[in-house]
């Protein structure tokens, strides 16, 4: 398979600077700083562009808002800390998990800008611990009951599946939110479940010659990073911190966007760590814009419930993505694509490529496409479906992939009306507990595929390879 790599522009900024300190700010930990710093980022953008730089030092603010042609440049020692208080984030129409719905704005946010860019050696704190509800399942005895005693949180007790809100409003707006199927777009009256609609950390819209180097971004409120709908976006050396329990605390989640470099990064998350999207059932597909032309390399994840995932939001579809010298270490999945009836779209066209895992606690190679089972009356689901609500896997190569632990090697599963087809895993070991498990699919091409166990070591080549698995 021969994937092109992509040309990506970068952003050029005129040599001139100034301190966000000639504006005001203060870095003692106390003092606010965002009209400060939103006032460099507007008199430098006004002016033609530049860098506006963040010293070292503890800088409080609310949201950031990105501008034209301005570099946002970070200090060793600049801690900044947005503010937890919902208060300071407003309600606007936004997206989230493939819909559109209202949402708090983002503690970094752009829209519509163009040559921007955030560098240096700075940290960006979310304070993702005042808006995030919490599972009881994730947490010890002792740290579930010193959650219980903070004050305003809401208890809603369903045994091991237990939950605290960060208030009442919160819970609330989770039963608000579920009526309205996820797309909310009275602001007014979402209003008084503000805290619900909790952002993503950093938010970009619609932007082009995006550079992100250098920089942490850790505790987000819900996802930590979400670029939407933009154009060549290069992430250098960028770390992404989630605590592990964090709900909904995925690192990257790079939706319809194209012509981008992701290289040297590190993803330590609450849910998935790379994750490619592309809009969520008909109103996803309405946007027309898929994510394609990525090349993702010289990454390492950690905790995450996928190293490497594409989905489930994939409905305007995913194509031409190269993954390569990549490590995934004791993340829940290796490589997971997943989808279910009612998205449509098609994934196609992606090279994965070198990769080495250890200590994965599931799948070292997953695709699913929600129906895991779908035989007999499911079938009869399946077919009430139209075609442009069927979701469709196809031609992604996988090669080089070395795996020291797994409970399973590889587990394909399609759908009955349209199978996941034309999938070639060759050249790779995986130390698993079970091996290769193919349902609903056509055209697996295992090629020279090692799994082997403590019982002993099994090599898939003939049975396998170029094989046509039924689809009943």
């Amino acid at each position: 398979m021969n994937i092109q790599k992509p040309t990506v522009q970068m952003p050029v900024f005129p040599d001139k600077s100034v301190s966000i300190q000639e504006f005001g700010a203060v870095g003692d930990g106390v003092t606010m700083n965002t009209e400060a710093i939103n006032a460099a980022i507007d008199s430098v953008s006004a002016a033609g562009g530049g860098t506006v730089v963040i010293p070292a030092g503890y800088w409080r603010t609310a949201t950031i808002r990105l501008k034209s042609n301005v570099q946002l440049h970070t200090h060793q020692g600049a801690l900044i800390k947005f503010s937890g208080d919902p208060a300071d984030y407003p309600l606007i129409h936004s997206h989230f998990e493939g819909f559109p719905t209202a949402r708090c704005i983002s503690p970094i946010y752009a829209r519509g800008e163009e040559n921007i860019a955030i560098t240096g050696k700075g940290i960006f704190d979310g304070a993702g611990e005042n808006w995030r509800v919490c599972k009881k399942w994730k947490f010890t005895g002792p740290q579930w009951e010193e959650l219980k005693q903070k004050p305003s949180i809401y208890y809603e007790e369903r045994g091991e599946n237990s939950l605290v809100y960060p208030s009442k409003a919160s819970y609330e707006g989770n039963k608000y939110n579920g009526q309205h199927g996820g797309m909310v777009d009275n602001l007014e009256e979402a209003e008084q479940y503000r805290i619900f609609f909790r952002p993503v950390m950093v938010n970009l819209v619609e932007c082009r010659r995006i550079y992100l180097e250098g920089i942490t971004f850790q505790n987000s409120p819900a996802w930590c990073l979400h670029p939407r709908m933009c154009d060549d976006l290069t992430m250098d050396g960028v770390s992404m911190r989630n605590p592990w329990y964090a709900q909904n605390g995925d690192a990257l989640d790079l939706e319809s966007c194209r012509n981008v470099e992701i290289r040297s990064c590190t993803f330590d998350a609450g849910d998935d760590g790379i994750c490619i999207k592309s809009g969520k059932n008909k109103p996803g597909r309405e946007t027309e814009r898929a994510t394609e032309n990525v090349w993702i390399h010289d990454c390492t994840v950690y905790h995450g419930h996928g190293g490497f995932v594409v989905g489930s939001e994939m409905s305007c579809g995913v194509r031409n993505i190269l993954v390569e010298n990549c490590t995934f270490t004791g993340t829940d999945v290796g490589l997971r694509f997943k989808s279910c009836l009612g998205r449509g779209g098609t994934v196609r066209d992606i090279l994965i490529r070198n990769i080495r895992m250890d200590n994965i606690q599931e799948q070292a190679v997953v695709m699913s496409m929600g129906y895991s089972s779908a035989i007999g009356s499911e079938k009869d689901v399946e077919k009430q479906y139209p075609e442009e609500d069927i979701p469709e896997f196809c031609h992604i190569q996988m090669e080089d992939i070395l795996c020291i632990g797994a409970k399973t090697a590889v587990d394909i599963c399609g759908l009955g009306v349209k199978p996941i087809h034309d999938i070639t895993i060759k050249n790779s070991y995986i130390q698993a507990q079970e091996g290769v498990r193919c349902r609903l699919c056509q055209n697996i091409c295992l090629e020279n595929l090692t799994v082997s166990s403590q019982e002993g070591k099994r090599v898939f080549e003939r049975e396998c390879v170029s094989g046509e698995y039924p689809t009943d």
